[in-house]
Parts: structure tokens; C-alpha cells; sequence
């Protein structure tokens, strides 16, 4: 569960992790888990998107939107 643009949205769908913003010589040095997601809010809005985890911080940020 999320927000964007003040609706709330349930997983439906979550494709990946994918690992980024590393060296890709070094698993160690890998930063970012970058996640494609499916989300429906409950009046049925759907919402494609690509969002990005920081694990050190536990912090999730929004960085793309698909149509």
C-alpha cells in the first residue's frame, strides 16, 4: 500500500528487484532496488509505475509513471 497524488493504492503486482546504482563489480556496493509495480486505488484507478528502494534507509521514491 501506497500514496500518490493523495489516493491510496494496493499492490497488485511488483516485478522485481533490480539492483542499481552500484558498481557492478562489487554485490557490496549495490544502493537502489528499483521495482515495477501494478497498483488499483478503491474507485478502480489503475496506476503503472517504476519505484526505487533505498534498503540502507529504508525510504521508497516514485520514478516513473507508465500509461
Amino acid at each position: 500500500m501506497f500514496f500518490y497524488c493523495e489516493r491510496r493504492y494496493n499492490v497488485q503486482q511488483a516485478y522485481g528487484p533490480w539492483l542499481a546504482s552500484g558498481d557492478w563489480w562489487n554485490k557490496t556496493l549495490w544502493r537502489l532496488e528499483q521495482w515495477d509495480l501494478i497498483a488499483c486505488a478503491q474507485d478502480g484507478a489503475t496506476l503503472y509505475c517504476c519505484m526505487v528502494r533505498n534498503p540502507m534507509r529504508n525510504q521508497w521514491q516514485m520514478t516513473a509513471l507508465y500509461d
